[in-house]
């Protein structure tokens, strides 16, 4: 089916990201309001942690066919909102037509000599490549965002330093 309604491509994209995330059971979708630069905040249960593993989705789609190089147009397009410093963001595009999708960081997770880190994709000195979204990926975006919250927690559990 083509879609040529402009209306449609937002509806479907937000459709097939929330299709694509609940195929983990441990996953909580929140959305967002309007102006809060990202679409959906994701939960993550059932890791045993103090601190809850939370994740920012922003949803693209379009009618025509997914390609990296619209994929990296997106990116390059994508202002980041001063609350997306707070926790990981990762974009999801969509071909709603044949529904495939595609994913990248924008501000990824990361732990560097045990400190949790996250690094804006603005810093890179290229675009990384988008990624099929696919339930492995799904995977790989949860891994390393409860990596990083575990991370966290240790940091919290050390004891201070004197000055």
């Amino acid at each position: 089916m083509k879609s040529d309604v402009s209306w449609v491509i937002p509806l479907r994209s937000m459709a097939l990201a929330k299709l694509v995330l609940t195929e983990r059971d441990d996953i909580e979708l929140i959305d967002q309001p309007s102006g809060v630069g990202f679409d959906l905040l994701v939960r993550v249960h059932g890791q045993h942690q103090r601190l809850m593993s939370e994740f920012a989705v922003k949803v693209k789609g379009t009618g025509h066919p997914m390609t990296p190089s619209r994929f990296r147009e997106w990116i390059k397009r994508h202002q980041l909102p001063e609350s997306a410093f707070g926790f990981p963001l990762v974009l999801f595009g969509f071909d709603i037509d044949n529904r495939t999708g595609m994913y990248s960081w924008l501000v990824e997770p990361q732990v560097v000599d045990d400190a949790p880190v996250l690094r804006p994709v603005s810093t890179l000195p290229t675009l990384p490549s988008p990624q099929l979204l696919d339930p492995a990926a799904i995977d790989d975006i949860v891994t390393a965002v409860t990596t990083w919250t575990r991370a966290q927690e240790a940091l919290l559990r050390q004891p201070a330093r004197a000055s």
